[in-house]
C-alpha cells in the first residue's frame, strides 16, 4: 500500500472516532440504545413528593422557579383546588364582638330523604375548633350538609348552624361564625322536683322542627337552669329531659304564638296536654324563659285483656275501640280492630268507660263515617268479654250557605268529648251544600265544625232536641242551614 493510501485510511479513522465521541450520548429517536436517569431523579409518587417539598426552606417572599426546587409558605390558606382528593370546610368561630372562640364544637352532619317525606341526618365528623377559633374538615362527603357549632359550656350553650351543597372537590370557607349574634333566639328554661327544689344536673335535649337546624344538649345548673342561644326559632322546639328518680319524663312543645288557637280548650292551666301527655308553651319573641315540673312516676297497674266479641265484618265496613279510663282521666287508648273476632285488647285494670263503633269505608262525601255505636262501663281484672250489640247512631242533617246560596265540599268534623279519639267523624258537604252526619247516641250536646276552602271555621254546638224519623228508618236532628258568614254558631 502507497503512503498515500495509508494517509487516507488513517483520515477515515480519525473522524469515524470524532462522531462517535461527540454524538454518542444523544441518540436519534431510531436508536435502539436506552438512556436511564440516575437513581436520585427516579419519579417519586405524589405523597412523598408533597412531603419532601413541605421539608424544603420556605419564605414568604419564595416563588415558583423553573431553574430550582419549589416551595410552599406555610401560611397560605389552602393549597390549589386541584391538589385535594376530596372537598375540604374550614371556617372561624367568633362571639358577637369578632373575638375568636376557643374549643368550640364542630359536628358535621348529612341529610338524606330515604322517602319523599322522611330525611335522615348521619354525623359524619365531630371536632373542635383551635386555639384561634378555627376549624378545618377534611374529606368531606358531597351531598347536602350542615355543620354546627357549639360552645361547650353546658349551663349556657351558645350555638350556629350553616347549610351547604358541596358538590365539587373544592375549599368551603364559612368565614367567621358568630355564636349568639343578634337577631337569634334565647331560650331560658328551668326545670324544678316535684317538691319544687331545683333540678341540679339534669340533662336537657332540644331539636328544631326544622331539621336543618340539628339539635343541642345542657346541662342544668345548681338553679336547676339552663340557656340555649342562637337559635332560629320560627319553626319551634321539641324538648326532651330523662327522669330523675321516681319521676317521669318531660317532653314539651316549644312553639310560636301563631300556633296557639290550634291548641283552644285542650291545655290544662299549667300547660299540660293530657291526651298526649307532654307539655306545651308558646314563645312571643326572641327571648323566652319557662319552668317545667318534674311529675311523680305514676306506678303502673297489672294489665287485664278485654275481650270484644262482634260479628265478622262484610262489605266495606271496620271496628275500632277507644278507652277512657275512669281511674286516671282523662288518659285513654283507641285503635282500630283489625283481623277476624274476638278482638283482645291489653288495658290496666281498673275502670273504663269502653266505646266501640262500625265504620262504613263506602260513603263518597265521608269516607270514614260512624253507622253503629256500642258504649258500655266496665271494670277490668285479669279477663272482661263482651258480647258487643250496636245501637243506631242519629244524624244530623242541614245545608251549609254562604249569602244564601249552597257551598258544595266543605269539610266537617264532629268531635265525641266522652271518647279518648279527637274526631268521630269527618267528611264533605255533597254538590248541593247538604250534610248528614252521624252523631254519638249517648251524647246530649255535640260539637260540629264546618271548614271551607277558604274562610275562617263555623264552630256549631247541637244540644238533643226532637227527633223526626225519615223514609230509611234514621233518626235524625234537623239544623237546617249553617251560615259561613258567622265566625261561630250556636243552636
Amino acid at each position: 500500500m502507497s503512503r498515500l493510501a495509508l494517509l487516507v485510511v488513517l483520515l477515515m479513522l480519525l473522524l469515524l472516532g470524532a462522531f462517535l465521541f461527540f454524538g454518542g450520548d444523544s441518540p436519534s429517536p431510531e436508536s435502539d440504545l436506552e438512556v436511564s436517569p440516575p437513581p436520585e431523579a427516579a419519579t417519586a409518587p405524589a405523597a412523598h413528593r408533597r412531603r419532601d417539598l413541605s421539608s424544603l426552606p420556605t419564605s414568604k417572599d419564595s416563588r415558583r422557579s423553573t431553574h430550582g426546587p419549589v416551595t410552599i409558605d406555610p401560611e397560605q390558606a389552602e393549597p390549589p383546588a386541584e391538589t385535594l382528593a376530596a372537598p375540604r370546610i374550614i371556617g372561624r368561630v367568633v362571639d358577637a364582638e369578632g373575638k375568636p372562640l376557643v374549643d368550640v364544637r364542630v359536628i358535621l352532619m348529612k341529610s338524606t330523604m330515604t322517602s319523599p317525606s322522611l330525611l335522615r341526618r348521619k354525623v359524619v365528623f365531630r371536632g373542635r375548633c383551635d386555639g384561634t377559633g378555627r376549624f378545618r374538615i377534611d374529606d368531606v362527603p358531597k351531598g347536602e350538609l350542615i355543620v354546627i357549632l357549639d360552645r361547650c359550656d353546658p349551663t349556657h350553650v351558645a350555638g350556629a348552624d350553616r347549610s351547604l351543597t358541596v358538590d365539587a372537590v373544592q375549599v368551603y370557607d364559612l368565614g367567621d361564625v358568630v355564636l349568639g349574634g343578634k337577631g337569634h333566639m334565647s331560650l331560658s328554661l328551668r326545670f324544678l322536683l316535684p317538691d319544687g327544689r331545683p333540678a341540679a344536673g339534669q340533662v336537657v335535649k332540644i331539636n328544631c322542627y326544622n331539621m336543618k337546624k340539628g339539635s343541642r344538649s345542657g346541662v342544668t345548673n345548681d338553679a336547676g337552669e339552663v340557656t340555649f342561644n342562637a337559635w332560629s326559632p320560627e319553626d319551634g322546639f321539641s324538648l326532651y329531659a330523662p327522669p330523675p328518680e321516681g319521676c317521669d319524663r318531660i317532653y314539651a312543645r316549644l312553639l310560636p304564638w301563631s300556633q296557639r288557637s290550634n291548641f283552644e280548650g285542650l291545655l290544662e292551666d299549667d300547660g299540660w296536654l293530657p291526651r298526649s301527655r307532654e307539655f306545651i308553651r308558646f314563645f312571643p319573641g326572641d327571648a323566652f324563659f319557662t319552668t317545667f315540673r318534674f311529675k311523680k312516676k305514676v306506678v303502673k297497674k297489672s294489665v287485664g285483656t278485654l275481650v270484644l266479641h262482634l260479628p265478622r265484618l262484610r262489605g266495606p265496613l271496620a271496628y275500632s275501640y277507644s278507652a277512657k279510663s275512669l281511674d286516671n282521666p282523662p288518659w285513654g287508648r283507641g285503635r282500630s280492630l283489625d283481623g277476624d273476632p274476638p278482638y283482645e285488647v291489653k288495658l290496666e285494670q281498673g275502670r273504663w268507660l269502653v266505646h266501640v263503633t262500625e265504620f262504613d269505608l263506602g260513603d263518597s262525601t265521608a269516607p270514614f263515617v260512624a253507622r253503629r255505636i256500642a258504649r258500655r262501663e266496665i271494670r277490668l281484672g285479669e279477663r272482661y268479654d263482651w258480647t258487643v250489640e250496636f245501637d243506631d247512631v242519629l244524624w244530623a242533617r242541614g245545608r251549609v250557605v254562604r249569602g244564601g246560596d249552597p257551598v258544595p265540599r266543605v269539610r266537617w268534623s264532629q268531635t265525641r268529648e266522652e271518647s279518648v279519639l279527637p274526631f268521630l267523624n269527618f267528611g264533605r258537604t255533597d254538590e248541593n251544600g247538604k250534610f248528614l252526619i252521624p252523631l254519638d247516641p249517648y251524647s246530649k250536646v255535640w260539637k260540629l265544625d264546618f271548614t271551607p276552602d277558604k274562610g275562617p271555621t263555623v264552630h256549631h254546638t247541637l244540644h238533643r232536641k226532637p227527633l223526626i224519623t225519615d223514609d230509611e228508618g234514621r233518626r235524625i236532628l234537623d239544623i237546617g242551614d249553617v251560615s259561613l258568614h258567622d265566625g261561630t254558631s250556636n243552636r
